[in-house]
This record gives C-alpha cells, structure tokens and sequence, in this order.
C-alpha cells in the first residue's frame, strides 16, 4: 500500500471520528450523567469521549498498518526529474483523526432543562457560526492530510521543504559537505544540515534542522541520500531518476567513498 492511498483511507476515518464525537455529546454522555456515584459517571462520559478516537485510530491503523513502516526509498517523480517524501501515514492517519474528533466537540449542545436529555444549544447566529466552524475544521482537516504536507524534495539543484504555510529552499552549494554526520539513534527525529555562512563572510555555520520523523522516508536512508549529494555533485544530475534510486540503495548496503578535498 502506496503512502497516497494510506491518506486518503484517513479521510473516511476522520469523518468516523466526528460523527463518533456527535454522538457520544448528543446521546451516550446523556445516558452517563444520572449514573452514581458520580465517579463513575465522570468514568463512563470519559470513556466515551476517549473510545470516539480510539475507534478511528484503531480501525485506521489496522488498514494502514503496511504502510506506516516508513521505508528506504523516494517518491520518484521522473517528469520533473525529482524525487519526493510527502507526510507518512503514521502521522497522516492520527493527525486527521484527531482533528475529526475536535470538530465533532465544536457542535455547540446544551443540556435539556429538567431531563438528561442533550440539544444543540440555542445560541442564535452563534450556533450557526459555531456549526459552521465544524464543519470547517473538519474540512480543513481532511485536505492538508491529503495534501502530504510536510513534503521533502531532492532536485538536481537543491532541496526544498514544503511544509503547511512556510517553504524552504537550499541549493546544493549552499549546504556544508559532509553531512548530516551519522546518527546516534536508528530514526532520528531531527537531522540536522549545516549552510555556509554569507560569501565572505568569516561567520559561524549555520544549522538547519529538518524534521524527520513527519517524512514518509527512513531517517537514516533521508542522511545517507543527503550526504551522497553533498559530497558527491557528479550524482546530482541523475536526481529523480530511477537508476539513480537504485544507485541509493546500493549505496547504503556498501561503505560510501569519503567526499573529495574543497580546493
């Protein structure tokens, strides 16, 4: 199962997740407020709300479950000659669900005078902005796991990070060779690249901590791909290219020359 098609399984999930959360507000919640003592019935409203998530997210990941091992390997995108880590799924999935369940808790609801019963409250315009921010949320929601942001791309040319609203951009040239230097840890969170100061200019490296552990990529195959065109130019032209994946994959199962000396 492709890293897209996880995603797009989360989306059936997320609407789970809401309509889960209605449901418990409106009905189930109702049913444990006249329980006593009242421990038990705080117990049973907060089982209730906890099961709402815990459903989706079970029932996604045991869909899912293939995909969320996050494998040594690119998204290639042989037309613009790229390749690709877009948001994997073990974030994807969690992220949508959760958002769905938050939605679902913004339908503004009241308890019915003198029964146990639960309505939507009567808030005039404010309930209709509150149904409205719902729904929004939800859609909101949805659409940005589908748009697998966070998403990584390594072109002849540099590497750029999309993420939600920021997009970041560094040639080749700019970053130090050399790294990201080996990882203490087999899936590091954070890898971290270090730019060349101002042309120049005698200032510090300057570091750049890119978030790993959000990319559909294997943290260590991301350092090694990295460190292959860091230290390594003649490989860049064949970025986004099919053999040049199998060149990394041979790569990491055999010891990479060190990087030629800078003049």
């Amino acid at each position: 199962m492709s890293a897209s098609v996880a995603r797009l399984i989360a989306v059936p999930f997320a609407l789970l997740a809401f309509a889960l959360r209605v449901v418990t507000e409106f009905w189930v919640s109702p049913l444990a407020l006249p329980l006593r003592p009242w421990p038990v019935s705080l117990a049973a409203t907060v089982a209730a709300a906890l099961a709402a998530v815990l459903i989706p997210l079970g029932g996604f990941w045991l869909c899912t479950r293939p995909a969320w091992r996050r494998p040594a390997a690119w998204g290639v995108d042989a037309g613009r000659r790229r390749f690709v880590a877009d948001l994997t799924p073990r974030w994807a999935g969690p992220q949508a669900v959760l958002v769905g369940w938050l939605g679902g808790g913004m339908v503004p609801h009241e308890r019915v005078p003198g029964t146990d019963r639960v309505r939507i409250a009567d808030l005039g315009v404010a309930t209709d902005i509150w149904i409205v921010l719902a729904v929004v949320t939800l859609v909101a929601g949805v659409a940005l796991v589908l748009a697998g942001r966070p998403r990584l791309i390594l072109d002849p040319h540099g590497v750029t990070l999309r993420a939600l609203w920021t997009r970041r951009r560094f040639g080749w040239d700019e970053l130090v060779p050399g790294g990201p230097p080996p990882q203490a840890k087999p899936n590091p969170r954070v890898i971290t690249l270090y730019r060349c100061p101002p042309a120049g200019s005698p200032g510090p490296l300057l570091p750049w901590h890119l978030s790993a552990d959000r990319l559909h990529v294997d943290p260590a195959f991301l350092a090694l791909s990295l460190r292959r065109y860091l230290d390594h130019p003649e490989h860049r032209s064949a970025i986004g290219t099919a053999g040049e994946l199998v060149a990394l994959h041979d790569s990491s199962t055999s010891p990479m020359p060190a990087a030629p000396p800078r003049g």
